[in-house]
């Protein structure tokens, strides 16, 4: 094997950052995260010999980034940060753009957005990172739910609002109001019907995003806000489409796979029956209402449907085991498990009634908890 080495002398240092760029045509593409830090570094030269403040930031926003559980891409996060203040732009078109558009002026600004819009990125995929009050706790829960679904051409626009309301730009009402109706949104849309998005939806994420971005009070920023959420509310599946693709919830011990959006989806639906004090969710787990190994006979045969689940306290469910079900059903309401009205006044539980609960809580959950 023989190597060669090749020496350039160049006239300035200006010309080995283009060689940075372009010397790479024939081999792997550089990374749009490379060509950035390439392109502030030229634009950005150090003032004092050994001390690189503008490489010191940058590399903060690159351990921000991947110190995160929620394994963010920095090159996502450029492309998201970018449509969440410019033009909607293809990624592959991005560098181009933030060359064209970043200058020696700009380039500290730039780099100083990009910094701030790193806090807010993690935030927005991982929630528990940022530091909430107990009122902001509405917000929390919605971040967390879209991460539920796992939705990403929307984080142009969650960018943009977990911003303006870290400025005070936006409201604490307005920011939940917002993410509560994405949640919903996307609890329809993405979850539940497994909608196919495309072109469309994404520029609607980067246009409510840039737009906010670009509102000068909050006068504008609700006018943007609300215009925004009545784009979600032209999207929403119908009914029929709802209901039919809700009462395929599944969820066993055999069959995991939809264990966390059913979860999510039982919370909600307790939380809309529970009376008095908020309880911590995160001591409850899903209880099988008929039991998944009775002790005598088969299982029924709808035991993992939406309709046959309920979320308890975790030491009730221990106590519950294989009861029957009015042992069950007693021993529930006496831990004040709220019921819904079929279970409330059921005496007997069937493969029928579980399909009649499915399709109540179908019901329930598109024309009233889960309202865009």
């Amino acid at each position: 094997m023989r190597l060669q080495l090749i020496q350039i002398q160049l006239n300035n240092e200006d010309e080995a950052y283009l060689i940075f760029e372009t010397l790479n045509t024939r081999g792997k593409d550089l990374a749009v995260s490379d060509l950035v830090k390439n392109h502030l570094a030229r634009l950005m030269k150090p003032q004092n010999k050994g001390v690189d403040v503008h490489r010191d930031r940058w590399n903060g926003i690159l351990d921000l980034l991947e110190s995160s559980t929620a394994d963010l891409d920095v090159n996502r996060f450029l492309h998201h940060s970018w449509l969440s203040r410019r033009p909607y732009m293809g990624e592959k078109q991005l560098f181009g753009a933030i060359k064209e558009a970043v200058d020696k002026n700009s380039a500290a600004s730039f780099l100083d957005d990009l910094v701030s819009d790193a806090t807010a990125y993690r935030t927005v995929f991982e929630p528990d990172y940022y530091k909430w009050t107990k009122q902001e706790r509405p917000l929390v829960e919605s971040l967390r739910a879209l991460q539920i679904f796992r939705v990403v051409q929307s984080a142009p626009m969650l960018l943009s609002i977990v911003r303006a309301h870290i400025a005070k730009k936006v409201s604490m009402k307005q920011a939940a109001g917002v993410l509560r109706a994405m949640e919903h949104f996307h609890l329809q849309f993405t979850a539940i019907t497994a909608q196919r998005t495309g072109g469309g939806t994404a520029k609607m994420y980067a246009l409510g995003g840039r737009s906010l971005c670009e509102a000068r009070d909050k006068n504008k920023a609700t006018l943007v806000l609300n215009e925004f959420i009545e784009k979600l509310r032209e999207r929403i599946p119908t009914a029929a489409e709802f209901a039919a693709a809700f009462t395929q919830l599944r969820y066993s011990s055999e069959n995991t796979k939809q264990r966390n959006l059913v979860r999510y989806v039982l919370m909600r639906v307790d939380g809309y029956f529970r009376k008095g004090a908020p309880v911590d969710y995160d001591k409850f787990s899903i209880e099988h209402i008929a039991p998944q190994n009775p002790a005598s006979g088969m299982a029924s045969a709808g035991v993992a449907e939406i309709g046959n689940l309920i979320l308890v306290p975790e030491s009730v469910n221990e106590d519950l085991k294989n009861d029957g079900f009015l042992k069950k059903k007693a021993k529930m309401s006496a831990e004040h498990v709220p019921f819904d009205p079929i279970l409330e006044n059921a005496t007997s539980w069937s493969d029928k009634d579980i399909e009649a609960r499915s399709q109540a809580l179908a019901e329930l959950a598109y024309s009233t908890i889960f309202v865009v």
